[in-house]
């Protein structure tokens, strides 16, 4: 029992302390819920236009595959072209191997996430074909 206490007194004091940080130096909290592959993301392209347009002088990102699976150093550069410091909080040092397995997984659940769409996309357009039909007789 009393490990799980400190474990939430200590998450609960870092909740506190992280918005107290937050609300002292006027940051601004972003969560967005979507793959690191995913470019159309609207809070994405949102925090590229205001990096773009020198709103945005440092991002902090909790890892830098939620910001972007492959094009980081991209985004990073084009941040500095601007005037950004992309700042990544939890940096985890992989080996080339670790990466690649890593990128490669991320690839085949995007893709697999895709093609399961497609089923329900191809489930309606027979919906609305047989409803369609129906209609003609």
């Amino acid at each position: 029992m009393g490990g799980r206490w400190a474990a939430f007194l200590y998450r609960s004091i870092l909740l506190v302390t992280d918005n107290l940080i937050i609300k002292a130096a006027q940051l601004t909290r972003i969560k967005e819920i979507g793959g690191g592959l995913n470019f159309k993301r609207k809070k994405f392209l949102k925090i590229m236009r205001q990096i773009r347009l020198g709103e945005v002088k440092i991002l902090v990102v909790a890892h830098k595959d939620r910001l972007s699976r492959f094009a980081f150093d991209f985004i990073e550069e084009f941040a500095s072209w601007y005037g950004c410091e992309i700042i990544v909080a939890n940096q985890k040092s992989l080996s080339p191997q670790q990466e690649m397995v890593e990128d490669l997984m991320a690839i085949i659940h995007c893709f697999s996430c895709r093609l399961y769409g497609l089923r329900s996309y191809k489930k309606k357009i027979k919906e609305i074909a047989s409803i369609s039909l129906d209609d003609q007789e």
